[in-house]
């Protein structure tokens, strides 16, 4: 079953990641088997990754015999990391993704999920114009939403016009926003974009 992983290494910086991430690319596929999608961006305190995999055991594989080395040897810290199962993950085609979005619902359920999520974007539930790839799933408070997105301001377009109105005064979500480094992900016939 398909997990979303949001890994955080604090202190680590943007030139941390493009030193680990050409390592990487010397030692492999950047989107191994089992990637279905990658970002990166700076935080507060250090560095984010927002990662979604085909199965649990495809992400230790490539920690333990890719990552982890390659990151202690480049004096990273632990990194702190979030799994979460993947209930469903929607495609929104090949744009360039430079934001994305951790929203939690807290108290929401796999139904309730879905009776919102038709209100927000109607009977077929299609991802909306400019939203890339998105995942959502049971998390430790309710349900989660990770959004990828061409860009902040349609994101907040969206949000403005479909969402609130939905959802507004039923669930306060808590959302967390990533502006991203780098982006990649494993498109639906399996390349990589």
């Amino acid at each position: 079953m398909a997990h979303c992983f949001i890994i955080d290494v604090e202190g680590a910086s943007t030139a941390d990641y493009d030193s680990l991430d050409s390592a990487l690319e010397q030692s492999g596929p950047r989107m191994p088997d089992g990637a279905l999608f990658h970002s990166a961006g700076a935080t507060a305190t250090g560095l984010r990754a927002v990662d979604v995999w085909d199965s649990p055991e495809a992400f230790d594989d490539f920690v333990k015999n890719r990552l982890a080395g390659l990151m202690a040897e480049r004096g990273f810290g632990a990194p702190e990391v979030r799994a979460l199962e993947v209930a469903e993950i929607r495609r929104g085609g090949q744009g360039d993704v430079t934001f994305v979005q951790i929203v939690d619902l807290p108290g929401v359920d796999a139904a309730t999920f879905v009776e919102l999520d038709t209100q927000v974007l109607g009977p077929a539930r299609e991802v909306p114009e400019g939203c890339v790839f998105h995942v959502n799933g049971p998390s430790e408070s309710g349900w989660y939403v990770v959004d990828a997105w061409t860009s902040k301001d349609i994101r907040d377009q969206f949000m403005g016009a479909q969402v609130v109105p939905v959802i507004g005064g039923k669930v306060v979500p808590e959302i967390q926003e990533l502006a991203l480094h780098n982006a990649l992900q494993r498109t639906a016939e399996g390349t990589v974009a």
